[in-house]
């Protein structure tokens, strides 16, 4: 699993923290912003695959999950343009597992020793650290996404892509998410991070537009983020 994990965040960096806005509208609009895009990845692969490298049939796997990133986005996309399919919560569904399940060809063949090493390579070496990357990431970055494919999926509204406050939304499923992971009962304060927002929806009427203040984000944010601390706190605390 050593390098599968590395390569599973690499792939989560490189769609949600590094998919700002502009280069997603690029990649949807033409072929170049595609490969722009599997190229960031590819980097990313790349320094995160670093001990491996030197074993030329990683190399010849890492090139192949390049392309093949590459490929799945320009089919997805060749999909809601030319095959006129709705870019609903079903299709990132479908994209998101064509790359897990293209990330975990690599399972078997991580049982090759790594060596230790000191300072931030003892970050990299840390199985723990490296998933709660990802699981932060799932719960600041990608719940984004996946809230604007659940809303657009089965409330049957039109739905804006959350173009400003979504930085703080992020930064509240932060505090949600570290408020469960963390030992005690700082999980009581949740209802304070999330009463702000409530606060701030309530004065908007609960109403979207380049603002997201809809009742169904402020279920389904904080909710997220709670999830995503729970597995934490059971499965690797």
């Amino acid at each position: 699993m050593f390098l599968f994990l590395r390569l599973l965040l690499a792939h989560l960096v490189a769609d949600f923290p590094l998919q700002f806005t502009k280069l997603f509208k690029l990649k949807s609009e033409s072929f170049k912003g595609v490969v722009l895009h599997g190229c960031i990845f590819g980097i990313i692969a790349v320094l995160f695959s670093y001990p491996f490298i030197t074993f030329s049939f990683i190399g010849m796997y890492l090139l192949f999950l390049w392309v093949f990133h590459i490929f799945i986005d320009w089919l997805k996309i060749h999909m809601i343009h030319k095959w006129k399919r709705e870019d609903n919560l079903g299709l990132f569904i479908l994209d998101q597992v064509l790359h897990l399940i293209s990330i975990a060809v690599v399972i078997p063949f991580t049982k090759i020793q790594v060596r230790t090493a000191a300072g931030l390579g003892k970050l990299y070496m840390n199985d723990k650290f490296i998933v709660f990357c990802i699981f932060y990431i799932i719960s600041m970055f990608m719940a984004t996404i996946l809230i604007y494919y659940m809303k657009k999926t089965f409330t049957g509204k039109e739905v804006y892509f959350p173009r400003k406050g979504k930085y703080r939304d992020i930064f509240e499923r932060a505090i949600v998410t570290t408020l469960v992971v963390l030992p005690g009962w700082y999980w009581a304060l949740i209802p304070v991070v999330v009463g702000t927002k409530v606060a701030l929806c309530a004065k908007h009427n609960f109403k979207e537009n380049e603002y997201d203040y809809s009742i169904f984000t402020l279920i389904a944010s904080p909710s997220i983020a709670v999830i995503s601390g729970l597995i934490l706190r059971i499965f690797f605390m």
